[in-house]
């Protein structure tokens, strides 16, 4: 048995490397995209690399270690591996079992990384950001291009030194009309959602939608984000655990700020806390489902693998993220559910295909027929349940 552990072993392993390998490289390509497509030079990000691998591993460790079992249990059933192992009298299903010490090994990593390299990383990227964008708005100044050209807003400077710019130009179109500004001094600050120019000794004029036109002068003017948005250095993603959890101990009104900024670091708070317990949970859930599937379909292809565990994945933990960051101020769900709910649901699917295989291959091979036959058993269900409540109120 143990000559078969370390083969079986040694085949999770070896995939996994190389899966970790490209899923860190994917995730860490796409942050220095968006930070390049937002005008910081290639050589400024060099220095957060280091960081970016931080940020990627809580997620890509459990994606890939569950392709990796996914795409080494397709790739001894369709070997014959398995059919062999079980004609010697060995149940496949405790082959499979003999992959969760690698499972264990890889959930306590997880807990390592989301309790304590994740707000590590993040309070580092969000000490790095100052520099990155300062770097971004040099060369868009240099390159005579607008620092910020969005939703209708485009800004632009003459110079800049640090955060202080000279000769600023502004003009932003809206429903209200066109609105153009001057200010021979600014500074920007960097929000959670944008960057803020706050002018100053400003000159404005304005067309109104109805053809009236507006001039005026303001000692100090602020071009912010659509959204308020609270100070990037207290952001629950960026505290240890310990902290994060003496802010939902406050409650949604405490804390410094007004009561949006504490109801949005409050829900924060909680999707943190969800997200950091979950992820050492979701690698034994998606490793269930993983090796479940793996036995039933027998997908050895990595291609395959990797779209499904993805998918999965992705299904398991955005709905909740974007349900918190859709709007933050106002008061919500605990997303909780959102997040737990699917998690319990993919462990329990893959315990059932694992449990009852030859039955999980007759319902995935034939999906829309078993999926008739569920709905017309709970029909039956139902009208029962129907005729019984009018027997009983007669």
């Amino acid at each position: 048995m143990r000559t078969l552990d370390r083969y079986v072993l040694s085949k999770v392993a070896g995939r996994f490397g190389l899966l970790l390998a490209i899923f860190v490289s994917v995730v860490i390509g796409g942050q220095l995209g968006t930070f390049i497509g937002r005008g910081v030079p290639p050589e400024a990000l060099l220095a957060v690399i280091p960081t970016f691998v931080l940020l990627a591993l809580p997620i890509a460790v459990p994606l890939a270690s569950a392709t990796a079992m996914l795409v080494a249990i397709g790739g001894m059933v369709r070997a014959g591996e398995f059919q062999a192992l079980a004609a010697a009298g060995v149940d496949p299903r405790r082959v499979i079992l003999r992959m969760w010490p690698f499972v264990l090994a890889v959930s306590l990593l997880v807990a390592l990384l989301a309790h304590a390299a994740l707000p590590v990383a993040t309070s580092s990227l969000r000490a790095n950001l100052g520099r990155l964008f300062q770097a971004a708005i040099a060369t868009k100044v240099a390159s005579r291009h607008p620092i910020r050209e969005q939703d209708g807003l485009s800004v632009w400077a003459e110079n800049v030194e640090g955060r202080r710019l000279t000769d600023v130009y502004i003009r932003r179109v809206d429903a209200d009309g066109d609105l153009a500004v001057y200010a021979p001094r600014a500074e920007w600050a960097l929000t959670e959602h944008s960057i803020e120019f706050r002018l100053q000794d400003v000159r404005l004029m304005q067309v109104r939608a109805n053809g009236d036109l507006l001039a005026g002068a303001a000692k100090n003017y602020v071009i912010q984000p659509d959204h308020a948005s609270v100070s990037m250095d207290t952001e629950p993603d960026a505290m240890t655990t310990v902290e994060v959890l003496k802010v939902l101990a406050a409650g949604p009104h405490g804390g410094p700020g007004n009561d949006r900024d504490q109801r949005s670091r409050y829900n924060n708070a909680r999707l943190t806390f969800h997200l950091r317990t979950y992820l050492p949970f979701g690698v034994f859930a998606y490793a269930l489902f993983a090796a479940g599937l793996g036995l039933v379909v027998a997908l050895s292809e990595g291609l395959a693998g990797i779209a499904v565990v993805v998918v999965i994945v992705a299904l398991a933990t955005y709905p909740a993220i974007g349900f918190v960051k859709a709007d933050p101020y106002v008061r919500q769900l605990d997303p909780g559910f959102l997040l737990w709910g699917p998690g319990l649901l993919i462990a329990g699917s893959g315990w059932w295909m694992l449990s009852h295989p030859h039955r999980a291959r007759e319902v995935l091979g034939r999906p829309l027929a078993s999926v008739i036959h569920a709905g017309r058993n709970a029909l039956t269900v139902v009208v029962r349940a129907v005729r019984r409540l009018r027997r009983f109120n007669r």
